[in-house]
This record gives C-alpha cells, sequence and structure tokens, in this order.
C-alpha cells in the first residue's frame, strides 16, 4: 500500500521523482533488509525505472490531453535565452505562424513567466501548441540554444528560480490554494456551503504568511539537515534525513522546470516532509526507540 502512494505522488507532478527517489530508497531497504539485504539495491532500481517511466506507461493505455505545460518550458527558457543574447534561437517553423512576433517576445517577456505570453489576449503566438511535430522543433531548438548560449540560460533559470522561491516578488495573484474547480468535461462543479466557508476562509487568510512561500521550506530543510547529528539513534536519524532530503529534492529541480512564480502546490510535499522531519526533531529525546 506505501508502494501504491509512493508510485502514485510520483506520477502527480512533473517535479515529483526527485522528492521520491530517497522515499523509494527508504521503502525498500526497510521492506528487503531484515530478509535479504542484497535485494534493497535492484528493488530500488526497479522503483526509479518504474517512476521515471511512469507517465510513458500510463500514456500508453490512457488517452493524454495537451502538452502545453513542456512545450510552455522551452519557449519561456528560448525567449530568456533570445532576450538575453539577441540571438534568435526559434525554431524555422515558428515563423511559418503569421502571429509570431519577436518584438512582442522582447516587449512581454519576465523571467517569472511565460503565462502572460502564451496565454495572451493580443492574438499573437497562435500556433499550435500541441502538435507533435512543433513539439519536437522547439524541443530541438532548446537543446540547441541552451548548448550555444549556457551562461544566459543558467541566468534566465536563476532569475526565474528566485520568483518561484518568492524572493523576488511582481505584482501578480499567487495561488497557494485552489479552492475552487475549473471547468472540466466531466461536469465537476464546486457548491459552496457553510463547510465550504469555514474550512477555506482560514487558510485563505494565512496567504500573507512566510511559510506560505517556498524559500521557507527550503530554507527550513536545509538548517534541519544541518542539524542531523543531534538525533544519535538510526532508527530516528534515517526517516529524517530521508524526509529532508525529500524535501530538498521537490523544491530544487523546480530550478530547471518552473514555468510560472504564481503557484505553490508545487511545494506541498516539501511542506508535508518538512514539517514531519520538524516532529522527529523536536520530539527527538522522547521518541526512544523499541529495544
Amino acid at each position: 500500500f506505501a508502494l501504491l502512494l509512493l508510485l502514485y505522488g510520483t506520477l502527480v507532478r512533473f517535479n515529483a521523482l526527485p522528492g521520491a527517489v530517497p522515499l523509494y530508497f527508504y521503502w525498500a531497504w526497510v521492506v528487503f533488509a531484515p530478509i535479504k539485504r542484497m535485494l534493497a539495491i535492484p528493488a530500488f532500481v526497479t522503483l526509479c525505472l518504474l517512476g521515471a517511466f511512469g507517465n510513458k506507461i500510463i500514456e500508453s493505455v490512457v488517452t493524454v490531453g495537451s502538452n502545453h505545460p513542456q512545450n510552455k518550458l522551452y519557449l519561456h527558457d528560448l525567449t530568456g535565452i533570445f532576450v538575453l543574447t539577441d540571438d534568435n534561437v526559434f525554431p524555422a517553423m515558428s515563423y511559418t505562424e503569421p502571429t509570431f512576433d519577436t518584438v512582442y517576445l522582447k516587449q512581454h517577456y519576465h523571467p517569472a513567466t511565460y503565462d502572460n505570453i502564451f496565454w495572451n489576449k493580443d492574438g499573437k503566438m497562435k500556433w499550435n501548441y500541441l502538435d507533435a511535430e512543433y513539439t519536437y522543433a522547439i524541443r530541438d531548438a532548446w537543446l540547441a540554444a541552451v548548448k550555444k548560449h549556457p551562461g544566459a540560460y543558467f541566468s534566465h533559470r536563476l532569475q526565474s528560480f528566485l520568483y518561484f522561491l518568492k524572493i523576488r516578488n511582481r505584482p501578480a495573484k499567487y495561488y497557494f490554494a485552489f479552492a475552487w474547480i475549473h471547468k472540466n468535461p466531466y461536469g465537476f462543479t464546486l457548491q459552496r456551503n457553510w463547510l465550504w466557508y469555514v474550512f477555506v476562509y482560514p487558510i485563505l487568510a494565512q496567504g500573507v504568511m512566510f511559510y506560505m512561500k517556498p524559500w521557507f521550506w527550503l530554507l527550513l530543510s536545509s538548517l534541519l539537515l544541518s542539524r542531523t547529528s543531534k538525533l544519535k539513534h538510526p532508527i530516528l536519524r534515517t526517516p529524517f534525513v530521508v524526509l529532508l532530503v525529500s524535501a530538498l529534492l521537490y523544491i530544487l529541480p523546480q530550478f530547471f522546470i518552473s514555468q510560472t512564480d504564481t503557484e505553490f502546490r508545487y511545494v506541498y510535499w516539501s511542506c508535508i516532509a518538512c514539517s514531519l522531519a520538524l516532529l522527529i526533531y523536536i520530539f527527538r529525546n522522547r521518541l526512544q526507540p523499541l529495544p
């Protein structure tokens, strides 16, 4: 059951696999070490492969919808490199679309997000984002641009990451909670009642707090990890380290894949894992291992 939850969690978020790797290792060690320790390593490798290729396996069974998140990431990086170097790194296929406009890209580029370009209401950049041929074209252009301008790529990524962490801020609505249901083909809707108000309003009121910012959880995880020596017994120390490494690896990949700075949901697991580790640290002297 724990394994199914881990595999499911890996598929929920595109940044989940790095955070799941320490948990895979801990699961394999706990399950197989008492029986035959050598089995833990192949079990760990198998789980990593399942996590890495899980989406591909699901896509072979389930009809997957739009590919716009990955395309948006490629386009965000290409635009950042273009603005920083003035080198037109976009694929030739872009120019087959009449609404493609490099002047518009320069005017509206922001390292924090690509949404204001991708979802623009000015009738620009309206090529078929979901076309597989175009996806391959921008992927190849992205690889070539990163190889040609690594400095500009990392500079753009660093600025994006600082906005994602909310170390830098811009005037935009920050979605730290999603208390609604978007229009969907299944007809699911949200009917607000008294319970919704009782549950949601206290959460929304906390939006300005420091713990609703990703930088806090990145900092707290790092600080707690530096206190590992305070936990003497491995029964407490091992899950403590595993949780904190998982929390860090859940946030750090956003350096490379963040597309917008307004979404806190990509940090939820880090909040949970870091909080559990914090509880272990606080009560470390009371959590006596069994003899």
